[in-house]
């Protein structure tokens, strides 16, 4: 029997961080039984020292996410190592450093991992693994908001529906509103009506701004219709009754989830259908990601046509 270790991929970010992505082989048995397990490790190297809070923000959580995102199923973080770098020390001695922080989050040690579906595989990213990951890294910062109620959702879901349906409403929605272009266009909205406002006597303008609070924000229904629009070819084959009948019944339901209205009660969706539902739109918010990481559409719709939680959609 024998092993070649791979090589070592990686490279440097833009901003001078390091990352390496390495194998090492374990054993363990006894007499009449051998197991060898090959375990990959990353690693980083940040150019500049870094505090507890920023280690755990801009690297560990991240990184756990992605492995959830990827896996599409809640992963824990087996292991976490840190070092620092002795420059008075000679050759590649390095001090290992105690971090002592909250529990980052962890799944049941029964997880079987046979049964994962992968949203893509590693072989789909490793030509370029370095800028992949710096993708990543950049858009858990920009979309910190929408990440944070996303993956919040798969960590510990919700023990009623309703609030799984509102969470992936307000996850989409986040992600929406922290596009470049649609913040600067929020932006710009908010100075036109404030120009609008400083021409009225003060007790008007400080009356309508009150009630305008909300104007400037694309409205779901807005939100909903352009992102479909985006990936229509891939969410069309989920949206038995069409695009726009599908826009209509979130919006309804949203609207009867946070006001109990008895007259939105018949037309809003319950039980299963608000299932499939809740999951066409984190499949949605899940074809967002893959773009703002620069997979290409073609390789996206290569990815759903595999993928078996779009397969039961298209069935549902």
């Amino acid at each position: 029997m024998s092993y070649g270790t791979p090589i070592p991929i990686g490279g440097t970010l833009s901003n001078g961080n390091k990352v390496s992505l390495g194998y090492s082989l374990t054993y363990s048995g006894e007499e009449a039984k051998h197991i060898y397990s090959e375990q990959p490790s990353l690693s980083l190297t940040s150019s500049s020292p870094l505090s507890e809070d920023e280690i755990i923000q801009q690297f560990v959580h991240p990184l756990r996410n992605l492995m959830t995102f990827v896996c599409q199923k809640p992963q824990a973080i087996e292991e976490l190592k840190l070092w620092r770098e002795d420059s008075h020390l000679s050759g590649s001695k390095r001090t290992e450093v105690q971090l002592i922080t909250s529990q980052i989050g962890l799944v049941p040690s029964s997880t079987d991992r046979s049964s994962v579906n992968l949203l893509f595989r590693f072989e789909d990213v490793s030509h370029d693994f370095s800028s992949f990951l710096e993708a990543w890294l950049e858009i858990s910062g920009r979309y910190s908001e929408c990440f944070s109620v996303f993956f919040d959702l798969m960590y510990e879901p919700p023990a009623f529906l309703d609030l799984a349906f509102l969470g992936a409403v307000q996850a989409i929605r986040f992600y929406y509103l922290y596009r470049p272009e649609v913040e600067a266009g929020i932006q710009n909205d908010n100075l036109r009506v404030e120009s609008i406002l400083q021409v009225l006597p003060t007790s008007d303008a400080q009356w309508l701004r009150e009630r305008l609070s909300m104007v400037s924000s694309p409205i779901l229904k807005e939100i909903l219709g352009t992102l479909i629009a985006e990936h229509r070819e891939i969410m069309i084959e989920v949206l038995p009754f069409g695009a726009d009948q599908f826009v209509e019944e979130v919006c309804t339901t949203v609207e009867y989830h946070l006001h109990r209205s008895e007259s939105l009660a018949e037309s809003a969706t319950h039980g299963v259908s608000l299932h499939w539902h809740t999951i066409r739109l984190t499949q949605l918010t899940k074809l967002c990601i893959l773009k703002e990481m620069g997979f290409t559409s073609e390789v996206i719709q290569k990815l759903f046509k595999s993928n078996s939680i779009h397969a039961q959609l298209r069935k549902s």
